[in-house]
């Protein structure tokens, strides 16, 4: 949806860049103030196309690919949490983490993995799969 908007404006200043050597061109009616406008608008619609499309493949203007930048809401530290953090004490922070740890080890699930494939492993050695 981004890269519509991008267009968008490109087309808007693409547009308005060429009515301005209209406007040249009914103001001043000589060849050369004409041809003059009309090639500044050459250029400057290819420049800026140009940098829209390296900017679309990610290549910086220096030539050099850059890196995405990711655009998550959840990378963005939370200043509640970080007044919530800073108002525990060592203690309370460290029993905190461990919690955290400790329901991320579960992952909601009544056995861990290693223990279901254990048994599984078990049950083929016992009737003679392995």
């Amino acid at each position: 949806m981004e890269t519509v908007k991008r267009v968008r404006v490109l087309v808007v200043a693409t547009v308005i860049i060429w009515l301005s050597v209209v406007v040249v061109g009914q103001i001043d009616g000589t060849e050369f103030v004409q041809g003059a406008a009309a090639i500044l608008a050459i250029i400057s619609t290819m420049t800026i196309w140009s940098l829209w499309a390296l900017d679309a493949y990610g290549i910086s203007v220096d030539g050099t690919p850059r890196e995405k930048v990711k655009h998550d809401a959840g990378m963005e530290e939370d200043p509640r949490l970080s007044l919530l953090l800073s108002l525990l004490t060592p203690d309370e922070r460290d029993a905190l983490r461990s919690r955290l740890a400790g329901e991320l080890e579960a992952d909601g699930e009544s056995l861990p993995l290693a223990d279901l494939l254990a048994e599984q492993e078990q049950t083929d050695r016992s009737a003679g799969l392995s």
